[in-house]
């Protein structure tokens, strides 16, 4: 894996360093090194201390000794060329073969940046797209001469953003219903576990382009999406109107580092679409349900409750009315009656749960209350 396929002339000193303190004779101690460098290197210097697997160095002392070394690590791209290195830092290397992790070798802690890098490291923490190699050296502290023969490189290891979300449906141009199914693919990354998207609504007024539409008018709607690669449009938003020509677009994000994730700022390209219709009837029952279990506030929690799981499974039991409003919008009656069977069940074990839990007298009526009115709202349209 060792490897000197570019070094570059902005680092013409440390080159020169390592040509000038070249082991000779006895003196010499003969130390290798290898790097080992994944094919997968996460661009955030945060995971390459944290993460043992992005970035190691292999180290062999053929001797008898423990050698005492200064090691001295530098980033170099093959475009924008000197990109950090880390100040000389100790390292003794016990006889054998020996591994050591990112942190072990690069002083974190006091990287210098590049200043043509600098201002992106310190906003996002992480490095531009480039190949880039990974160069050390080992040098006695003493009589500072080098302890390996010249500069070791690793081989090039590219660093590219994964593309930002691609936008699925609503197709580009579409007519939807007044509570559309928003969907994209996910953006892929080293941080998978931790990226979240925002979607982002705009009305486009007269003349402008949907990309002006976004920029300069307020949203009509935004929201995070905390987990999945979809969006139903709630009861509880503004209502989309019939006839208006709408943009949307959807950027991912990592809230842990507080950065976007994907090329262009993590943005997917921009859609649009109108609205063709209202739902048949608009559904009071669900208006009626929010009020009796605690207001509009849904997404806030449940007031009346103090039970994290009653909280979660109410909210469950509402979400049921998503999919109500979203049948209702494409004249469904039938889909929408099956999800009204479905809330129906969960808010009858919820019931009971609710009573077991202690739950007030007052939550446990509105509960009945809701039940009886969902009841008869089942039976009248059921037949």
């Amino acid at each position: 894996m060792r490897r000197r396929s570019f070094i570059f002339g902005g680092w013409l000193s440390f080159l020169l360093l390592a040509a000038l303190i070249l082991p000779s004779g006895a003196a010499a101690q003969p130390l290798t090194v290898e790097w080992l460098i994944s094919p997968s290197l996460s661009p955030y210097f945060n995971d390459w201390e944290i993460n043992p697997t992005f970035v190691q160095l292999q180290v062999t002392n053929p001797t008898q000794q423990t050698v005492r070394t200064l090691v001295e690590v530098k980033l170099l791209g093959r475009v924008r060329g000197p990109v950090a290195s880390s100040p000389s830092k100790p390292l003794d290397v016990p006889p054998g073969i020996q591994i050591y992790r990112a942190r072990d070798v690069i002083d974190f802690g006091n990287l210098q940046i590049d200043p043509s890098v600098r201002a992106l490291a310190l906003q996002t923490g992480r490095i531009p797209d480039d190949d880039y190699q990974f160069c050390v050296a080992l040098i006695d502290p003493d009589s500072r001469r080098s302890l390996i023969a010249g500069l070791a490189c690793s081989t090039p290891v590219s660093i590219l953003s994964a593309p930002g979300p691609q936008l699925i449906s609503p197709s580009d141009g579409d007519s939807v219903g007044v509570f559309p199914l928003f969907q994209w693919t996910p953006t892929m990354s080293v941080r998978q576990g931790s990226i979240r998207y925002h979607i982002r609504i705009s009305e486009v007024i007269q003349s402008q382009l949907p990309s002006q539409a976004l920029a300069a008018n307020l949203p009509y709607h935004e929201a995070d999406v905390l987990t999945g690669t979809s969006y139903l449009y709630p009861l509880s938003a503004r209502p989309l109107e019939e006839g208006k020509l709408y943009a949307w677009m959807v950027q991912a994000f990592d809230p842990v580092a507080n950065v976007t994730v994907g090329s262009d700022e993590g943005k997917s390209h921009i859609w649009t679409f109108t609205v063709k219709g209202v739902p048949v009837a608009q559904p009071p029952l669900f208006l009626e349900l929010l009020v009796d279990l605690g207001g509009t506030e849904v997404q806030e929690g449940i007031d009346l409750s103090q039970n994290s799981q009653v909280k979660k499974e109410l909210k469950k039991i509402l979400g049921k009315f998503d999919h109500v409003n979203e049948a209702l919008g494409k004249k469904d009656g039938k889909t929408a009656l099956m999800w009204k069977d479905e809330a129906l069940k969960e808010l009858n074990e919820l019931l009971g749960k609710a009573k077991r839990l202690g739950e007030s007298d007052d939550f446990i009526k509105k509960l009945q209350d809701a039940r009886e009115k969902l009841e008869a709202e089942i039976k009248k349209e059921g037949g």
